[in-house]
């Protein structure tokens, strides 16, 4: 029994590390070609468009994919907004993108009052990529969604960070008369950053706490537009601003997730001798 509770407390201890992040972080970046950014904790996608398309209708149990390209257009420290000699000329002689091709979900519940329809989604997988490109050519298209999008001009600059989807939620109205609203909130965990281009406040090369504990926060600010397609009821396009946040575990939490590993090794070290 009381092995028996050593290692649920070194499970717990592992549990409870691996998802006790701290506020989010101030970096900045020092990249190749490009130059470097003042320090910023938040940036701003000033447009994502999204094309979900549902495999077996619309409605609660209904799975989707997505597919989604953004811009970010802005970073900024507290409440400023960064200029572009602090971001390294931003919007002005490169660009900040990315890309996802396979996020996937389901829609988990519904609810209804006199004025409208509201459903609930739970985002389950995806990858994404975050790029930096001097070429300055992002095609969204004509029209809200990643349909008519160009979507080789968001991941055709410098691979800044590779990404893996945690978890996500998210939300859509639809009223009885009026435009249809909807938010996400996505985390995703950082898999891969390259050496030397992001950095703390101290100067200190990111990479290898990045990819070890570092995660992305994004979180909708406003929806610009959301649609179902006419021609394919199976298909919400959407066009939405958001925040972009990035977070790593505070000194403690490294320490009490290694402390949960010690454990459990001491404890499978045992029952092997």
């Amino acid at each position: 029994m009381k092995k028996f509770l050593a290692v649920m407390v070194a499970v717990m201890f592992v549990l409870t590390a691996a998802t006790a992040y701290a506020s989010v972080v101030s970096i900045y970046y020092d990249i190749p070609g490009i130059g470097q950014t003042s320090v910023f904790d938040q940036q701003v996608a000033t447009n994502i468009d999204a094309t979900s398309t549902y495999n077996n209708g619309f409605g609660v149990g209904a799975s989707y994919n997505d597919v989604g390209d953004f811009v970010i257009g802005a970073f900024k420290n507290g409440a400023t907004t960064l200029g572009s000699i602090a971001t390294a000329g931003l919007n002005d002689t490169w660009e900040l993108t990315g890309r996802w091709t396979d996020l996937a979900g389901f829609v988990d519940g519904m609810s209804s009052n006199i004025d409208s329809t509201t459903y609930t989604f739970t985002y389950t997988s995806g990858t994404a990529g975050l790029y930096a490109d001097t070429a300055m050519n992002s095609d969204f298209g004509a029209g809200i969604g990643s349909t008519d999008d160009a979507g080789a001009t968001f991941n055709d600059g410098t691979l800044l960070a590779s990404l893996e989807l945690l978890s996500g939620n998210g939300s859509l109205t639809i009223p009885n008369s009026g435009a249809l609203t909807g938010s996400i909130f996505l985390t995703w965990k950082i898999i891969d950053v390259p050496s030397n281009v992001w950095f703390d406040l101290d100067g200190n090369d990111m990479e290898g706490l990045l990819e070890e504990h570092g995660v992305v926060f994004v979180n909708t600010l406003q929806s610009v537009g959301i649609q179902i397609n006419p021609t394919v009821p199976t298909t919400i396009d959407s066009r939405t601003i958001a925040t972009v946040e990035y977070g790593v575990p505070e000194p403690s939490t490294i320490i009490l997730l290694g402390a949960g590993l010690f454990g459990l090794g001491l404890y499978a070290r045992k029952r092997m001798s």
